[in-house]
């Protein structure tokens, strides 16, 4: 009797082993989907950047070579504040103002923040059904829309 009991112990903690590890697994997962919309990535983009979340706003930057530049220079900047900048920054609250929809796949976002007051302006665009932002435009006194 003492063997089958034991048997079946093991028996159920070899199921329960099998139904829970992969629950325990999935919880530490992040959802890497991408916003539906034009506003949600821009916000997201300033929320990422203004708390140092980098990894995620990346994820939100169209890719080329001029935006990874660009994005790798504001990181550098952003890393060499000093703490209580950051802090300032992070805790600042930010408005969106304004939110032009030039087409059906270019949308620009107007907005500021407390910590600068300083009116600024992103461009996000769709690509292949995602949306995505373009710093070219911030960056060089927001030329053209192409």
């Amino acid at each position: 009797m003492k063997k089958t009991s034991r048997i079946r112990n093991m028996s159920v903690r070899k199921i329960l082993l099998i139904i829970l590890l992969p629950a325990l697994f999935s919880c530490g997962e992040k959802k890497t989907e991408h916003p539906i919309s034009a506003l949600d990535s821009g916000r997201e983009f300033i929320q990422a950047t203004r708390s140092g979340d980098f990894k995620s706003a990346e994820m939100l930057l169209k890719k080329d070579e001029e935006n990874t530049r660009l994005f790798s220079t504001y990181k550098k900047l952003y890393e060499n504040f000093p703490a209580t900048k950051k802090i300032q920054l992070q805790s600042s609250a930010y408005v969106i103002n304004k939110i032009d929809e030039i087409n059906d796949s270019t949308n620009i976002i107007n907005y500021s923040n407390g910590y600068s007051d300083n009116p600024m302006e992103i461009k996000i665009v769709r690509i292949n059904k995602e949306w995505l932002v373009d710093l070219k435009y911030s960056y060089y006194n927001n030329l053209p829309l192409n």
